[in-house]
C-alpha cells in the first residue's frame, strides 16, 4: 500500500523540480514540494502501519 505514496512523492517532487526548471513556476515548484513531502509522510506511516498514513494520503489526493 505504501508504494504508490512512494511514487507519488517522487512523481510530484520531480514534476514540480521541471515545472520550474521549464517554465520558471514558483507555483509548481513549491506544490510539487509540498505535496511530495505529503506522501512521503504518508508513506512512512503506512509502513509503520500506523492508520493516519492512509488519511493523510487521501488528503493529499483531494488536494490534487
Amino acid at each position: 500500500m505504501d508504494h504508490p505514496s512512494i511514487f507519488l512523492s517522487l512523481a510530484l517532487s520531480s514534476g514540480g523540480y521541471l515545472g520550474y526548471q521549464k517554465k520558471g513556476s514558483r507555483m509548481s515548484l513549491i506544490a510539487g514540494i509540498v505535496l511530495g513531502i505529503s506522501f512521503a509522510i504518508a508513506a512512512y506511516l503506512i509502513r509503520t502501519f500506523d492508520r493516519t498514513g492512509v488519511k493523510v494520503a487521501l488528503y493529499s489526493s483531494l488536494v490534487l
